[in-house]
């Protein structure tokens, strides 16, 4: 009986022999690529392009989120297409954290965050570059990209209906202020590596915005004289018929969620010329019903509308701002009329006074900023900013952590 176990077990042993010569003699996969693998200065361009993309959807979703927040977009069911209750709850101030509406743009922000600051350690730390010229350039970008990233997480998100943030890395809770002065800190970072005029201003500008969001004027006031001037180019979100926009998709002319809050109709009413820069289509839903979705993100040809993440029209409008705070030296009005031509719309006349809330007999810069800078997420920046929440007390300002989060990350209330 012993020779006969012996018999079987040999045949057993050379079969797992055979086995394993075989699996080797396989070809290496050919259609993906190791981390290391990437460790190359000639993978840096296309590590860019990828952040890129990554920021086009990541960024779309957050701000046509937090506009539904804000009092920008409304959500009412006698539109027929007005089904996602998320996004219900976020008009009414109630967002939950099991919401996929926003749990997706949270990951998103997220993995936009993770991929700059992965290009980062690997350009410092995992290649050995003959051309400084591309380690500039990825260094930039990935800067740039992380600050984007920290600065809308600390814009939209938050642990309670007064404590805005977001976790980092399964880590503790991070402010939003701590996030706002992280985004800063990567961009002058970025600064080091680019002379590129208009990205110098780009990055300027970004500064400029989160400074005013922390009333810091002074800083602000800097960043914003050296930041984009009239007829310089945005720092857009790109797309195009396969890469298409979530703000068209979500309150546009695909399937319309969010309709325009109606004082974006009586803008329009008040002063035609309005309509150059405020367009929107009606349509009419149960009961009568009447509403509005948005024109600006439109489907050309194979093209769809860029969204502008910052451009010189805010720039002008946050440099009006300061000025009228002391902050800043310079003409107000011509600065806004500087804004309102680009639009098309009829200047201000001479000796119109200007405010930056409203006020009888004034023109406000929150109104202008209301019309020009409209559906790009700014306005919950604003009413937060300015303090005109348009929801009763208790209602949140941004949206929850996610309750995926909350189970994976148990430090992310600390």
């Amino acid at each position: 009986m012993n020779k006969l176990k012996y018999i079987f077990i040999l045949p057993i042993l050379f079969g797992f022999a055979a086995c394993s010569d075989y699996v080797t003699e396989v070809d290496p996969f050919i259609d993906r690529v190791t981390d290391v693998g990437l460790n190359g200065e000639t993978y840096v361009d296309g590590l860019i392009i990828g952040l890129e993309n990554q920021a086009n959807w990541a960024i779309d979703d957050a701000m046509v989120n937090a506009d539904g927040l804000s009092d920008a977009l409304i959500f009412d069911r006698r539109n027929a297409n007005a089904t996602f209750s998320g996004l219900e709850n976020s008009d009414l101030g109630l967002p939950q954290d099991t919401d996929g509406e926003f749990s997706g743009p949270f990951t998103q922000l997220h993995e936009l965050r993770v991929q700059a600051d992965t290009l980062i350690y690997r350009i410092n730390n995992k290649i050995t570059f003959t051309n400084v010229a591309i380690k500039n350039r990825g260094l930039y970008s990935a800067n740039l990209w992380s600050g984007v990233a920290n600065f809308y997480l600390g814009a939209y998100y938050g642990k309670s209906v007064t404590v805005g943030g977001s976790p980092i890395n399964k880590g503790r809770f991070y402010t939003t202020t701590e996030l706002y002065n992280i985004a800063i800190t990567k961009w002058k970072e970025a600064l080091k590596y680019t002379t590129d005029a208009v990205q110098i201003k780009v990055v300027n500008s970004l500064m400029a915005k989160v400074y005013l969001c922390m009333k810091d004027y002074t800083n602000a006031a800097t960043s914003a004289n050296l930041g984009l001037k009239k007829g310089d180019a945005a720092l857009t979100l790109k797309y195009n018929v396969t890469n298409n926009s979530a703000y068209r998709s979500t309150a546009g002319d695909s399937r319309t969620q969010f309709s325009l809050d109606p004082r974006f109709k009586a803008y329009t009413v008040a002063d035609a010329t309005e309509k150059n820069r405020i367009k929107f289509t009606s349509f009419t839903g149960t009961a009568g019903f009447i509403y509005d979705s948005q024109r600006k993100y439109v489907l050309t040809g194979s093209d769809v509308t860029p969204i502008e993440v910052v451009d010189w029209l805010e720039v002008n409008l946050i440099r009006a701002e300061l000025i009228l705070r002391g902050a800043a030296a310079g003409d107000a009005l011509a600065l806004v009329n500087e804004v309102r031509t680009q639009g098309g719309v009829g200047v201000k006349v001479a000796g119109t006074v200007l405010s930056i809330l409203p006020e009888t007999g004034k023109y406000s810069i929150y109104e202008e900023r209301d019309k020009a800078l409209w559906l790009r997420g700014l306005r919950i920046l604003d009413q937060i900013r300015l303090d005109k929440w348009h929801l009763p007390a208790g209602t949140w300002k941004w949206f929850q952590i996610p309750y995926t989060e909350k189970q994976k990350n148990p430090n992310w209330d600390k």
